[in-house]
């Protein structure tokens, strides 16, 4: 997450990013109120709350993250376990394709542009 904190400082625009984790109150170590970012947390194990992850937060929020990236040339991104990096990936893919009304490779070609211009990144560990 370190490295997503440092290069979104440079960028105009705004940024959301997608922290997937178990328990924020013990993982996210880096974060403070003045982030120049909005954090979107999903907990998959945080105690009396419904289990959450990045790809139910991302498709909850498709509408306004698709408008942000495209019409206010935002930047998105995620930090979270590898093993949702591939599902994610393939969740905004299929947002994209539906929300936008494009094909299959349509998106891929569009993430694909958004990845080359660091407006769409993910960070994973573990």
């Amino acid at each position: 997450m370190r490295s997503i904190l440092g290069r979104c400082a440079p960028h105009q625009g705004q940024k959301i990013l997608f922290f997937g984790c178990r328990n924020p109150e013990h993982d996210l170590l880096y974060y403070h109120d003045d982030q120049p970012f909005e954090l979107v947390i999903a907990a998959s194990r945080q105690p009396g709350i419904q289990r959450t992850y990045v790809t139910h937060k991302l498709r909850q929020l498709a509408p306004r993250v698709l408008d942000l990236i495209f019409q206010h040339n935002a930047y998105l991104f995620v930090a979270g376990n590898i093993r949702m990096a591939t599902d994610l990936r393939a969740t905004f893919l299929d947002i994209i394709q539906i929300h936008l009304n494009f094909s299959a490779k349509e998106a891929s070609a569009t993430l694909s542009k958004l990845e080359r211009e660091g407006r769409f990144a993910i960070e994973a560990y573990g």
